[in-house]
Order: C-alpha cells, then sequence, then structure tokens
C-alpha cells in the first residue's frame, strides 16, 4: 500500500546567521540583508558629503587669489559686476566638475574596488 504524505511549505524570512565579527552591526547573532543595504547607503552618502565639503573649501581657496580676466572680457563688463562679483562668477564652473565627480565617483568606487581607510 503506497501512502501520500501531504508537505506544507512555508515561507521562511531570509536571515543569515552570523559569525562573531559582525558584532559591530549591532544586531543579535542574526544579520538582515535590509539593514546592510541601508548601512552602506548611509556610509556613501556621508563619503559624499565629506568629498563635497573639502572640494569646496578646494574653490573657495581659489578666491584668494587674483582673477585673471581677458581684456575684451574686462571691457565688456566694466561697469556691470565689482572684482569680487567677478570672481564669485568664476567658481560657478570648478563648482559644477566638483558635483558632478562626486556624484559619479561616490557612486561608482564599488565597481572599481576601490577601499576607503
Amino acid at each position: 500500500m503506497l501512502l501520500l504524505s501531504r508537505t506544507v511549505l512555508r515561507p521562511q524570512i531570509l536571515f543569515i546567521k552570523a559569525p562573531s565579527f559582525f558584532s559591530f552591526f549591532e544586531f543579535d547573532n542574526y544579520l538582515n540583508l535590509n539593514f546592510i543595504l541601508k548601512k552602506t547607503l548611509k556610509n556613501k552618502l556621508q563619503v559624499a558629503i565629506v568629498l563635497l565639503i573639502l572640494g569646496l573649501i578646494g574653490v573657495f581657496s581659489l578666491l584668494t587669489m587674483e582673477a585673471i580676466v581677458p581684456e575684451i572680457v574686462e571691457t565688456a563688463i566694466d561697469g556691470l559686476l565689482t572684482t569680487e562679483q567677478t570672481q564669485f562668477l568664476l567658481l560657478i564652473n570648478p563648482i559644477f566638475y566638483l558635483f558632478i565627480c562626486v556624484v559619479i565617483g561616490t557612486l561608482l568606487y564599488d565597481k572599481v574596488k576601490l577601499e576607503l581607510p
């Protein structure tokens, strides 16, 4: 006589048993994968903010130099802008490049296997 048994499949929550060296995640004995993803996104945002602040300090250090403006441009804006306004306008391009480089760099540094200390 052949007996057929029914097995009930229950959905399981994906948890991975974490070794002891993962204790810095402040999770007891289990490591939730969503927690890791949120942690890495938070770290990437922190890295981007630090790089942006350091880059802005470098860009604003250009204000200490005298702006070199061609004579044609200087005669065109002679009565319109002061020298301080001209210097601030010259910072738009480096700030734009800095922002784009920080965004691209923080999105792609994992793919090229760069590591942060």
